[in-house]
């Protein structure tokens, strides 16, 4: 079943827009959608309280985010979200910034497949309590290959 979505990339939208949309739960970072066949992921703004470390970058050849999985504490493991990620290997990203009711919509992004590295992989990170545990990192591109102009403008608000 196709999406018709009511934003497009480089929107700003709450998350009752955007969980409608997708027809999944803004409560978690990695949402599957039954009813589309998808998966959502949303990536939070590093901020206090905050144990993601998410990495969004820019390369000559395309654009990306280096996703951490789904699990506040302990170890992460490659079920729930994360197994699914993997399995389906592309996801619809967001990016919030931490306090706010305001997602920027950023697109389609899929599993980066790259000779001799695994994707996903295994980070040390801190969780919530600040331990230092086991994450797995998803290594994403953005499906178009570049950030269309508006995204990428929009993007700024996570530079400051």
């Amino acid at each position: 079943m196709a999406i018709d979505l009511p934003f497009e990339e480089g929107d700003w939208v709450d998350s009752q827009t955007w969980s409608k949309a997708f027809g999944v739960s803004p409560y978690r970072g990695i949402t599957p959608s039954n009813k589309y066949k998808l998966i959502v992921c949303i990536s939070v703004a590093e901020s206090e309280g905050v144990p993601y470390q998410d990495k969004w970058y820019h390369r000559s050849e395309w654009d990306g985010v280096a996703y951490t999985g789904e699990g506040l504490k302990g170890d992460m493991t490659l079920t729930k979200g994360n197994g699914r990620l993997e399995k389906e290997k592309s996801a619809y990203f967001f990016r919030k910034i931490e306090g706010e009711n305001k997602y920027l919509y950023c697109g389609k992004f899929i599993m980066v497949e790259e000779p001799g590295n695994r994707n996903p992989r295994v980070e040390q990170q801190p969780d919530v309590d600040g331990k230092m545990r086991n994450v797995w990192i998803f290594n994403m591109k953005y499906a178009k290959g570049h950030y269309p102009e508006k995204l990428a403008l929009e993007m700024q608000a996570f530079e400051e």
